[in-house]
C-alpha cells in the first residue's frame, strides 16, 4: 500500500495484493501455467471542512484463480456536514464480474447515509438499495440501518445498531 500525504484535505491510496490468503494455491496454479489471482485498488479522498468526497476503483484479476474471471468496481460518494451536527451524503457503487465463459454479472447500488451528533451522542440512519443483477428480475435488495453511539472519549465509543436487509425473492 502506498498512501499519499494529505494536501489540504486531498489524499489517496494505491493498494496491490497478491492474494496472500491463497499464496500456496497461487504458486501451484502458476507453476502449471494457470491464472494467478491478484487485486489492486486506487482511491482518492477529499476531506476539508464540511465537505467530504471520495472515488475508489477496485480490480480483481482471475478471481479464484480462474483465467478470465475478473471483477471490477467503481464507488463514488459525497457528504456534507451542517454546522448544527447534521451530516448527509450519497454513495453510488457499480460492480461487474466477468467469467471465462463470457458471462457477466453487473450490479449497481446506492446508499443515503444521514447522521446527527450533539455532544457525546450520535444518531445514524442509512438506506441502501442494490439493483437487480444483470437486470434479472427479483435479485435486488434493500437495507435500512439505525444506530446510536455514545463517545466515552475522543477515540472510544459505545454503540448499538439495528439493521434490516430485505432481499428480493430470487
Amino acid at each position: 500500500k502506498y498512501a499519499t500525504p494529505n494536501f489540504n484535505g486531498l489524499s489517496g491510496d494505491l493498494i496491490w495484493s497478491a492474494d496472500p490468503t491463497a499464496a500456496a494455491e497461487n504458486m501451484a496454479v502458476a507453476a502449471v501455467g494457470g491464472a494467478k489471482n491478484t487485486a489492486w485498488n486506487a482511491n482518492v479522498r477529499y476531506a476539508n471542512g464540511p465537505l467530504n468526497a471520495f472515488y475508489s476503483y477496485f480490480r480483481n484479476n482471475n478471481v479464484a484463480n480462474v483465467d478470465g474471471a475478473d471483477q471490477n468496481s467503481d464507488r463514488i460518494g459525497v457528504a456534507y456536514k451542517l454546522p448544527m451536527g447534521l451530516k448527509f451524503g450519497v454513495v453510488y457503487d457499480r460492480s461487474k464480474r466477468e467469467t471465462a465463459a463470457a458471462t457477466t454479472n453487473d450490479r449497481r447500488a446506492w446508499s443515503i447515509p444521514i447522521s446527527y451528533t450533539t455532544g457525546p451522542h450520535g444518531i445514524y440512519f442509512s438506506y441502501a438499495k442494490a439493483g437487480d443483477d444483470n437486470d434479472v428480475a427479483d435479485t435486488g435488495a434493500k437495507n435500512v440501518v439505525l444506530g446510536y453511539t455514545y463517545s466515552l472519549s475522543k477515540r472510544t465509543q459505545l454503540g448499538a445498531a439495528w439493521s434490516r436487509i430485505s432481499n428480493d425473492s430470487a
